[in-house]
C-alpha cells in the first residue's frame, strides 16, 4: 500500500488532488488519479476508482462508489448506495437517488472470442432527476431536466 496513506480510517492515494473544503467519512478508498473540486463531501464507505473526476459543490452519500473513468458535474447530489460506472457523464445540477445502478457495457467481453470490445458513454443531462433504485443501461442519454421515476429500468434514450 505504498501509494496510499491511511487518513482517519480511510485509504487515500498519495497523488489524490482535492480542492478546498473537501471532506470524507470513515472507511473510504480513493484510488490514484482521482481529482475533486471545491466543496466536495463524500460519506462513509465511499470508493472512488482511478479516473474519477468530480467538479465542485458535490455530495456523495454513504456506501456509493465509482468504477473508473467518469465525470460528475457541479452541484450534483448522489444518495446512498449508488454506483456511477466508468464512461458515465453526470452533468451539472443532477440529483441521483439512493441505490441507482449505472453500467458501462452492454456486451460483456471477458475474453470471449468474437465479442466486439466497445466502450459506451452514458450521459445524464443537466438538471435531471434519477429516482432511487433505478438502473441505467450503458450508452443511453437522458435529456436535460428529465425525471426518471423510482425503480425504473432505463434501456433507451430519454428525449
Amino acid at each position: 500500500m505504498k501509494d496510499f496513506e491511511n487518513r482517519n480510517g480511510s485509504w487515500i492515494a498519495k497523488d489524490f488532488i482535492a480542492g478546498d473544503n473537501f471532506t470524507y467519512g470513515f472507511n473510504c478508498i480513493i484510488e490514484p488519479d482521482v481529482i475533486v473540486g471545491n466543496n466536495v463531501k463524500i460519506g462513509h464507505n465511499v470508493i472512488l476508482k482511478s479516473g474519477t473526476r468530480i467538479l465542485s459543490d458535490v455530495e456523495i452519500a454513504d456506501n456509493s462508489f465509482t468504477t473508473g473513468i467518469c465525470i460528475i458535474g457541479n452541484h450534483v447530489k448522489i444518495r446512498s448506495g449508488t454506483c456511477i460506472a466508468k464512461s458515465v457523464i453526470v452533468n451539472d445540477w443532477v440529483f441521483i437517488g439512493a441505490g441507482v445502478m449505472t453500467s458501462h457495457t452492454k456486451n460483456i467481453y471477458h475474453g470471449r472470442p468474437g465479442m466486439e470490445q466497445k466502450q459506451l458513454i452514458t450521459n445524464i443531462g443537466y438538471g435531471a432527476i434519477i429516482g432511487s433504485s433505478s438502473n441505467l443501461i450503458a450508452g443511453i442519454s437522458i435529456a436535460p431536466g428529465s425525471i426518471v421515476g423510482y425503480n425504473s429500468n432505463v434501456v433507451k434514450d430519454l428525449y
